[in-house]
């Protein structure tokens, strides 16, 4: 293994960003010990002011695979880069190490959160009822893990066909150019989906901590049915009634709650394909109890009984392979119920609309 540390101060500097490069692959492998990692980020240091960008993007890229104390100091400057380049590069090594120390946390939470919970159980149950809970917890994690990887074989698979159709294209002595753009863009789609389907993964398996402030609660409606509106491909053909008094506001997580019902104005709006118009939703909203309840009603396609109580699980989609991951209802739950300490309810039925209801504290005192 190439361990030349003179080589990351050679004078040349294409022969530096080459062995940077090496370096990130050792690192990547794990294949340096303790001292060489603290000896190359001592190097990372000095190359994080080289003057040449290109050498300065390539320690930004290998930045992103070095556990070490000084990546926050190399990164750091970095993203203040004179090159846009680098700040790009930078900001992407930044944002792996930020994801990666969410997981390193997330993980250390399961872990003493699930040990209270063992204990707790054990403590009024007996020893028979905790390991029941682990074997419980095991098979469960189980089907998760049969659940995303069945998500997932489906568009890898399709993505592999068509690669392999193309190769089969390019060998042939003739080619059909149109044949194989075709099937290009068919992989690059299911290629594009698999990234949409991690990504909502990542982002609900996601721990923030929720910033409460006071909030309109018409304005946050507002705002979520204007993403979806502003994202609509096709022409905006549906009619959006807001029916929320201006005088209702609580304590909320603006960004989370917006993302949440977001989500749920844009299923109302998918529940109107092969369904006559005009497409109507309704949203209103009173006060009960220290409460605001929320109501979504679409005059759409509704859903059969199995569809509506398997609604908010992870993967669950009605919607065909590469449209719809099937995280859009549970990451609304997930806001609405462990974020904001809400409820979220749905009444469906074929051919007859859905009603999804929404009740959320006005407060939260509790959870700041």
């Amino acid at each position: 293994m190439d361990t030349d540390f003179e080589a990351l101060r050679a004078p040349n500097a294409r022969a530096v960003r080459e062995a940077v490069d090496r370096f990130a692959g050792h690192l990547e492998k794990g294949k340096l010990s303790g001292e060489d990692v603290g000896t190359l980020a001592e190097q990372f240091v000095l190359l994080s002011r080289h003057p040449r960008w290109e050498v300065r993007k390539a320690v930004a890229h290998a930045t992103r695979v070095l556990h070490h104390d000084v990546a926050h100091e190399v990164l750091s400057r970095l993203v203040g880069d004179d090159n846009a380049l680098v700040r790009e590069a930078a900001e992407k090594s930044r944002a792996r190490h930020e994801e990666r120390r969410d997981l390193d946390f997330l993980k250390e939470q399961h872990a003493e959160q699930f040990e209270r919970w063992l204990a707790e159980l054990e403590a009024k149950h007996g020893r028979p009822a905790r390991d029941a809970a682990i074997e419980a917890a095991k098979r469960y994690a189980e089907l998760l893990v049969r659940e995303a990887s069945h998500e997932l074989a489906q568009p890898i698979k399709a993505a592999g066909d068509a690669l392999e159709n193309i190769a089969e294209a390019l060998a042939a002595t003739t080619l059909d150019r149109d044949a194989a753009v075709a099937r290009l863009t068919r992989a690059r789609n299911r290629v594009r989906f698999i990234g949409e389907i991690l990504g909502s993964l990542r982002e609900f398996s996601r721990r923030s901590a929720p910033s409460f402030a006071r909030h309109s609660l018409r304005a946050i409606v507002k705002e979520a049915v204007a993403v979806v509106r502003e994202g609509a491909d096709e022409k905006w053909d549906v009619k959006v009634q807001v029916a929320i008094d201006r005088a209702l506001v609580l304590q909320a997580d603006r960004g989370h709650l917006v993302q949440a019902f977001r989500n749920l104005v844009q299923n109302a709006c998918e529940s109107f394909e092969k369904t006559p118009r005009p497409h109507r939703i309704r949203i209103a909203a009173r006060p009960a109890r220290g409460s605001l309840v929320v109501t979504i009603t679409d005059n759409g396609c509704g859903m059969s009984e199995d569809m509506r109580l398997g609604a908010f699980r992870l993967f669950v989609t009605s919607k065909p392979v590469g449209v719809g991951t099937g995280f859009g209802l549970p990451f609304a739950k997930k806001v609405v119920e462990s974020m904001h300490g809400g409820s979220i309810a749905l009444a469906s039925a074929r051919g007859k609309g859905t009603t999804v209801t929404v009740t959320l504290p006005r407060t939260q005192e509790k959870r700041s």
